[in-house]
């Protein structure tokens, strides 16, 4: 069942919207001997866009930190300093945002679905940490509620492409 909108709609939390339109005037002949004006060719394709309210943003990034201390190391005698590296996104909007589908897919592998932390209230942070022992041990357990997961891969102390995705596969952050 089609709704006719004759005014913008007003989108407030993000969402996909999948749409069509119908063009009540456009008439097509069918095999030379009519005009029909209920046939598909009224139909305009479907198109699927998302709409992202607010901005999910990568807040800091921790590489090539100092070498594991001799404390750290009494936590796990292997740790090494790139074991404490992580990154940090914040949420800016004006409502919850969902973090199913979100991943990093270059620089390191990520995938918050199904991971400790779903969405994110305005202004929430969330961290990914390359060994989350090491992150502990280094900064304490007081920041280990913010801990989504540990992610694959490393960060390159030399530089490297560093890309967070959507669910639609759609970059939302690439440097």
């Amino acid at each position: 069942t089609a709704i006719e909108y004759t005014a913008p709609i007003e989108i407030n939390v993000s969402m996909t919207v999948t749409a069509r339109s119908f063009r009540a005037d456009y008439n097509v002949p069918i095999n030379n001997f009519n005009i029909s004006t209920n046939n598909p060719e009224e139909w305009s394709g479907i198109t699927v866009v998302p709409f992202q309210v607010g901005t999910l943003s990568i807040s800091e990034i921790n590489y090539h930190p100092h070498d594991a201390t001799d404390a750290e190391k009494l936590t796990d005698p292997v740790l090494i300093g790139e074991d404490a590296e992580f990154v940090e996104l914040q949420y800016f909007g004006p409502s919850t945002f969902y973090l199913s589908g979100v991943q990093f897919t270059d620089g390191i592998q990520f995938d918050f679905t199904g991971s400790r932390i779903t969405s994110l209230s305005p202004g929430d942070r969330v961290l990914v940490v390359k060994n989350q022992t090491a992150f502990e041990a280094r900064y304490g357990t007081g920041l280990s509620h913010l801990i989504a997961g540990q992610y694959t891969g490393g960060l390159s102390n030399g530089g490297e492409q560093v890309t967070l995705v959507n669910s639609l596969d759609q970059v939302m952050q690439n440097f």
